[in-house]
């Protein structure tokens, strides 16, 4: 009894001194670490979400511009803000049409499915181009006849790509991934300095988390000795 009392003793002594160095040092490293990702949500927070702003306040100045002119002209095709409506709405019919073709078919077969979409989008088709070309033709006689065209606007058919706004917590699990090297979505800089920034942070960053995961990895590997040893 009395030599386990004392190996039991021994284990809170001097023995585990080191252990208790170990996980100190480790603690210390994990908070060095965590303030380091915080430091770079903030860096990426401040240049993308920055950036984000200024083309948001440029988007706004343009729609501002573009707003008093009772008629847009340019080298695209114009439309009636009531064409541009009929067609969203007949889209959205077109949609709502389609999804209780799915739901209607209790075993979904490919070749019905498909047959029935597909007639579902080709009147939906011949919908928009018969309400388009009568907006055209209307703006065709209006042009004749010297009248000027009512609220006309431009269709844009440019695509943006998929937006999303920078904040604390996206840009936070943007520093942990850069750090991490794991990566995650979307969830991208696109600004160039950003980039350059992106660089410089994982320069110092990934050997940081390598030294706190070597570190870890230490002190459970002393926790594993410790136990087994018993």
């Amino acid at each position: 009894g009395a030599p386990k009392s004392r190996r039991c003793c021994s284990c809170l002594g001097p023995k585990s001194a080191p252990f208790w160095v170990g996980l100190l040092t480790n603690l210390g490293i994990c908070t060095l670490l965590f303030a380091y990702t915080l430091l770079g949500s903030f860096i990426f927070l401040a240049i993308e979400g920055g950036a984000s702003t200024m083309q948001q306040k440029t988007l706004a100045s343009t729609n501002r511009q573009m707003k008093p002119s009772p008629t847009v002209r340019s080298d695209n095709v114009t439309f009636s803000p009531a064409a541009i409506q009929d067609t969203l709405e007949a889209r959205q019919r077109a949609v709502e049409n389609i999804w209780d073709i799915t739901v209607s078919l209790n075993i979904l077969y490919r070749e019905n499915w498909t047959r029935l979409a597909a007639l579902e989008i080709a009147r939906f088709q011949e919908q928009l181009i018969k309400r388009l070309t009568d907006d055209m033709a209307a703006q065709g006689a209006h042009q004749d006849t010297g009248a000027p065209s009512t609220g006309a606007v431009i269709v844009q058919t440019t695509s943006l790509g998929q937006e999303y706004d920078w904040t604390f917590a996206r840009a936070f699990l943007y520093s942990l991934t850069v750090l991490t090297t794991i990566g995650y979505g979307t969830i991208a800089p696109r600004t160039t300095l950003g980039r350059i920034v992106t660089l410089a942070y994982a320069v110092l960053g990934i050997p940081l988390t390598l030294v706190y995961l070597s570190s870890t990895g230490g002190v459970l590997a002393r926790v594993a000795r410790g136990f087994f040893s018993r």
